[in-house]
Order: structure tokens, then sequence, then C-alpha cells
């Protein structure tokens, strides 16, 4: 059985046999595998991160030491999150981080590689960067309102911070039943390179980046796009998203405490 598979075989045996607490030792792809198989139940998922990047970790302020992500599992408090789940043409899956069209997901395997010490993978990289090309986009927000655009990429955002700590935006919130999606539209190539390396130190404000806070949506591309949901490359086609508010229940740190929750909460329910 491929490891992915035993991954939720294991967690759903263990809902099972009435096992409330479901720990996770691994990265951001393992933690989320077995947080598919959680999703509507009331077992609480405890994460202690010994992956590349740990993103999920980093949102909810689990510390990367083992010693101290193991004592937050008793001295923790629970996080009621929203959890999005895309669809594209005949695959779908469930995201807790994000979920991307465009050159976003075109760079992933190339910079997942680097990022794991696959240096070779510049060049594919740079490939990528130079021969991607724009989209017409179609989208429909929440069913009622339509909007269009020409963009490399686009980005549905769940958690503040994307791939490697990247901060989108400080306000994006795990759990105020809405997802966050940003338009890079009209930007080049260049802008696109300039925003991520300087989301590194701060989110980035930009009059070309388009933000909407949605529970539901629906994507047409021209020429269709590749679709990533976390680190999960789905098959090309229309794309249909949609939040489900606080479906997962997780142990997490300082970072997703009352303070920031009740600052998130203040933004309105859509941004143009």
């Amino acid at each position: 059985m491929h490891p992915t598979c035993r991954v939720g075989v294991v967690v759903r045996n263990a809902l099972k046999r009435g096992i409330k607490l479901i720990v996770v030792a691994g990265g951001d792809g393992t933690i989320e595998l077995a947080a598919a198989n959680l999703l509507g139940s009331d077992a609480v998922l405890g994460i202690i991160p010994i992956g590349t990047r740990n993103n999920l970790a980093y949102n909810l302020g689990i510390p990367k030491a083992i010693p101290a992500s193991v004592s937050l599992l008793r001295e923790g408090h629970k996080v009621k999150m929203d959890v999005g789940h895309i669809r594209s043409g005949r695959s779908n899956r469930w995201f807790l981080e994000a979920a991307s069209l465009g050159l976003i997901t075109d760079l992933y395997p190339a910079a997942d590689s680097l990022q794991h010490g696959a240096l070779f993978q510049l060049g594919n990289l740079l490939s990528t960067l130079v021969t991607a090309a724009q989209a017409q986009l179609r989208i429909t927000l929440d069913r009622t309102r339509k909007i269009e655009a020409t963009a490399h990429t686009i980005l549905i955002a769940n958690v503040p911070f994307v791939g490697p700590h990247l901060l989108i935006a400080p306000k994006v919130s795990m759990s105020d039943g809405f997802l966050d999606l940003f338009v890079f539209s009209d930007m080049g190539k260049i802008g696109l390179l300039n925003f991520a390396i300087h989301t590194l130190e701060a989110s980035v404000k930009d009059p070309r980046i388009k933000h909407y806070r949605v529970k539901h949506l629906k994507i047409e591309s021209d020429p269709l796009m590749p679709v990533l949901a976390d680190s999960f490359l789905l098959e090309q086609g229309r794309v249909e998203v949609q939040v489900h508010p606080r479906s997962l229940t997780v142990i997490g740190g300082y970072r997703s405490g009352a303070k920031s929750e009740r600052l998130m909460s203040e933004i309105p329910s859509q941004q143009n």
C-alpha cells in the first residue's frame, strides 16, 4: 500500500476505535492527508512539525522544536479551522493552506526540489518562468458577482503565510468562514518575483493585486491553467472552490490566538 494511503487508513481506524486526539509528526503533506480524514469529526489534530517547510505549523504558532511542540499538545488551545475544497476537471481535493492556478503552480515542482537541495532544478525553474503566458480569467464570486481579468497566476488562501512562510496578507484568517482570493491582475513576471521577494519580510500592497473574500467561486481560464491544492497537482479544467467553515479542530499556539482572530474578523466581506 502506498504511504499516502496508509495515513488515511491509520486515521480512519483510530476514529473507529474512538480515539479523540490524532497526533501527526511530519511535514505539511502528511499533516494534510491526515486532516482530510478528520473533517467533520469531533477528534482533534495535534501537530509535531518535522518537515521541510512546516508552513501549516507556522501559521498555527506551533514551534519547530520537538519538545516544545509536544508540550503544546497539553498547553495549546483548540482552533476550529476552515477547510477549502477544490474541484478541477475530474479531480478534487481538500486544502488547508492554499490553492493556486497558473505560474505559482508551474513553478512549484522545481521550487520544491530546490528547497530540498536539488540545485539542478534551477534551470527548469528559470525556463518555466521565461515561457509562462498569461490567461484570460472569468471568475464568479459567491454565485452572483462576475469579474474578468488577465493574469499569470491567482491564489486562494486560507492562511496568512503560504509556501516558505510568504506573508500574503496579515489579516487572512483560517477561522472566519471565508477564503481569500488574490488575483495578480496585469502583473508581469518581474513584478511577481519582486512581490515574492518582498513578502519574505512583510506583506506587500500593490494596486494590481485584487483581493476578494469569498465562500464559493468558479474559475474559467483560457488557456487552461495548472492547478495546485496545497502541494498536490490537480487535473486542468474548470475550477470550483468552496469553504467548509470550522470543520477541522487542531491544537494551535500563539499565532492563531484570540487577538489576531479578533483583528481578522474586522475585515469587510469583500475587498477590491
